[in-house]
């Protein structure tokens, strides 16, 4: 299964996921949060 997406454009999502997943951790530290209880649709 090929990618269709600009290279530059998966090298984007991938740093903008970094960062999301870095500012969740913190937050995860800050508040003592131990579980996500949020659910997908």
């Amino acid at each position: 299964m090929s990618d269709s997406r600009h290279q530059s454009l998966v090298r984007l999502m991938q740093r903008f996921r970094r960062l999301i997943e870095a500012v969740i951790g913190q937050l995860v530290d800050r508040f003592n949060i131990e579980k996500i209880r949020a659910r997908d649709r």
